[in-house]
Formats: structure tokens, C-alpha cells, sequence
């Protein structure tokens, strides 16, 4: 019944805060957009190419700093790798997921459950080399 499903739409558009990814002075700016609930890996809004255009390459290691609603939850230096196999079993990494956007996973090990990370608007992250 078409009545009774324009009463399901809301009267106004609602607008949700998004932090679109930056780099602003040396420090790379984004979200947390989803969890890859099935591993535990945390998937950011960040490309690889703003990553590459920061000067941040492959094998190099990474400051990142996850902020929940402004408040800091956690600091951790991981190193950005090709492969889950670059680091040991249990340690923290940096990779390109599937989208060619950063990625923050542990070796064998689930990221999100140990470092009670979330996703969605109030969970950014902030990146530096």
C-alpha cells in the first residue's frame, strides 16, 4: 500500500559527520569507515595514493592514532606491508585492503576485539610516517 509506505519516509534529509580523507600538515586525516567483522581487521576511508603522496611507502612504519568522538583510544606504530606474512604471527600491520585503502589488521589475530576499535562517523584516524 503506497499510503502506508510514505509514512516510512522521513520529512527532511539527515546528514551524518564524515571525515573525508586529508592530508593536512604532514598528518593524514580519515575514518574508520567499516569493520571486517570476520577477521577483525579495521578498514579505513584512507586511498593508497594519499598515503604515496605523503612520502609513506611500502615497508615503512607508520604513527596511527584512532580517536573516538575527538577522544584518543589509541597510538601505535605498525609498518605498512604487502602481505599479512611481512610481519610474525600476532604482531600489528598496516596493508592496502581490497579497496586500495588503509587497513589496519594483527598477523593471525583480530585488531578491532584487541584494541576495542570500532567503526562509523565518530571513529577517526590520523596517520604520520
Amino acid at each position: 500500500n503506497f499510503e502506508q509506505v510514505g509514512k516510512l519516509l522521513p520529512n527532511e534529509v539527515v546528514s551524518l559527520p564524515y571525515q573525508k580523507a586529508e592530508f593536512v600538515e604532514k598528518t593524514i586525516k580519515g575514518n574508520i569507515s567499516i569493520l571486517d567483522v570476520q577477521y577483525g581487521n579495521v578498514w579505513t576511508n584512507i586511498p593508497d595514493s594519499l598515503l604515496y603522496a605523503s612520502g609513506i611507502r611500502i615497508k615503512d612504519s607508520v604513527t596511527v592514532m584512532i580517536k573516538e568522538n575527538g577522544s584518543i583510544k589509541l597510538t601505535s606504530r605498525v609498518p605498512l606491508v604487502n602481505t599479512f606474512s611481512d610481519v610474525a604471527a600476532g604482531q600489528s600491520l598496516g596493508y592496502f585492503n581490497s579497496l586500495m585503502q588503509f587497513s589496519l589488521a594483527i598477523n593471525q589475530g583480530n585488531y578491532a576485539d584487541s584494541q576495542k576499535v570500532k567503526s562509523g562517523p565518530g571513529w577517526t584516524v590520523e596517520l604520520r610516517k
